[in-house]
Formats: structure tokens, C-alpha cells, sequence
């Protein structure tokens, strides 16, 4: 029986686990805030917080990426699963793409520095105009791509648990050791 509490499955480590939950929580907030900005009373507030989440993400990401480096990743789908596998991997790659490219996107487009949560400055980089109005583009449309690269990955996910019900989500959440 594959779910069954005697069986063992590959899963990623704690740290692994915890960055990528926390993560998803800031991207859910960062997105919120950014198609909230216009109706929440303190646009200044939205936009600071909006940008220091964004900071954490690539943060987040970095060293997620230097876990998967040192640590690697499971293998939670089959060798048989061929297909699975190549959709899964480059979901997963064009996500990684996201999470550097619009964080980074996005403080480039600016000449101001980013207010890190009223704590310290991040200080700006000076682009000529056109060069911000292109990481605008593309902080802008990488959002909507990766949005749905998001939905994509959370479907997939769902998918497996509760249609494949097989051990895919299960990988990615809290394990008990035996």
C-alpha cells in the first residue's frame, strides 16, 4: 500500500520543506499586494513591503538553491514516469527562472534602493530609462507567466495526491522519522 505509514518515500529535507513552504507564503503576499496596491490606503507601505518580499524570495532562493546543490533532490517520480518527469523538471526550472529573474526584475527597474521593512537600504542601481522600462517588461510579464507556471505546479501537485495517489506532495511536507 503506497500511503501507508510503514512505507517509505523519498522526501526533501527539513530545510528544503521549510524554505519552499515559506516561500510560496511570501509569493502568495507579494502578488496579493502588488494587485492590491492600488486600493489599500498606504500605497508607499504596500509598495515597501511588496519589495522586501520580493528581496526575501530571491534570498529564499539562493540558498534553496545551494541546499539542492549540497544536498540534491529526491527522485519522488518514477524512472517510468517519463513524461512526469520532463514536464515536473522544467515546471520546476522555469519556477527557479521566476524566482531570480522577477525579484531581480523588479529591483531594476527602480534607480531607488529598497527600504528593507524600515530596517536598513538596499541601495539602487542607475539605469538609463530604457533599460528600466525593459526589467519592467519583464518584471511585469515574468509575473504573469510565473503565475501561472504557480497554478501549473499546484494542479500538478493536487493531481498526484489525489488523483495518481502517489507520495509527490507528500515529498515536499513534514516527515516523521521512524
Amino acid at each position: 500500500m503506497k500511503n501507508s505509514p510503514d512505507f517509505h518515500f523519498p522526501h526533501y529535507n527539513t530545510w528544503q520543506v521549510i524554505i519552499h513552504w515559506i516561500t510560496a507564503l511570501l509569493i502568495v503576499i507579494a502578488i496579493s499586494l502588488a494587485l492590491c496596491r492600488d486600493i489599500l490606503p498606504d500605497r508607499r507601505i504596500v509598495i515597501m513591503l511588496h519589495k522586501s518580499i520580493g528581496f526575501l524570495i530571491l534570498l529564499l532562493t539562493v540558498w534553496r538553491l545551494i541546499l539542492i546543490k549540497t544536498k540534491g533532490v529526491p527522485d519522488v517520480l518514477d524512472v517510468s514516469q517519463r513524461l512526469f518527469r520532463a514536464l515536473s523538471k522544467s515546471v520546476q526550472g522555469f519556477i527557479y527562472i521566476g524566482l531570480l529573474v522577477i525579484p531581480l526584475s523588479g529591483y531594476f527597474m527602480s534607480n531607488r534602493g529598497i527600504n528593507f521593512l524600515d530596517l536598513f537600504t538596499i541601495p539602487g542601481v542607475s539605469l538609463p530609462i530604457e533599460m528600466r522600462a525593459d526589467m519592467r517588461m519583464i518584471h511585469n510579464i515574468g509575473a504573469f507567466i510565473f503565475i501561472g507556471l504557480i497554478v501549473l505546479h499546484s494542479a500538478a501537485a493536487l493531481f498526484h495526491h489525489f488523483w495518481m495517489k502517489d507520495n509527490v506532495l507528500r515529498a515536499m511536507w513534514f516527515t516523521r522519522k521512524n
